[in-house]
């Protein structure tokens, strides 16, 4: 589980920096919509491992879980976000 946790984190990184060199809202709503979804995938996968130390503040990811939780939010629901893409894509076909 530590071993995905560690690839959803990764990817999500490679692909923001890829974003940074074509900013536009196509690729920055594809990017929240897998990356948010990895990282709190990757939180829980961690919380699992940990059990009920997970939870601790020792070993802070609670606040990564808070986190995670509130980076989904931020964007919109995932069907608004899946609009978005669609949108631009269908922009981009006219």
């Amino acid at each position: 589980l530590l071993g995905e946790a560690e690839a959803r984190v990764v990817t999500s990184e490679a692909a923001l920096l890829q974003l940074s060199s074509r900013p536009d809202l196509r690729s920055a709503s594809m990017l929240h919509l897998t990356a948010s979804a990895g990282c709190a995938a990757a939180v829980s996968d961690c919380l699992q491992v940990l059990g009920g130390y997970g939870y601790m503040e020792d070993y802070r990811l609670e606040k990564h879980l808070r986190d995670a939780l509130t980076l989904r939010s931020l964007g919109g629901r995932t069907a608004d976000l899946a609009g978005r893409i669609a949108r631009t894509y269908q922009g981009r076909q006219a």
